[in-house]
């Protein structure tokens, strides 16, 4: 009788160990970076130091060019 005890804990440390792989697997796997989107980073046509556009955050100057010295 005492073998078959011995061997009921067994099986349920060797499932409690399974599960905690599974656990392990799937939190690493959680982790990895997202896929870059299709066509590269940044998107075309986005510069990704000046968010979405190249307008100042004053808009668009008259003259075009470089904003103006201090």
């Amino acid at each position: 009788m005492s073998i078959l005890v011995i061997l009921f804990g067994l099986i349920v440390v060797a499932m409690m160990a399974a599960a905690v792989v599974v656990v392990v697997a799937a939190a690493a796997r959680s982790r990895r970076p997202a896929p870059p989107p299709p066509g590269g980073w940044p998107p075309p046509g986005q510069n990704p130091y000046s968010g979405p556009t190249d307008v100042p955050r004053d808009g668009p100057r008259p003259g075009g060019g470089a904003p103006p010295a201090p």
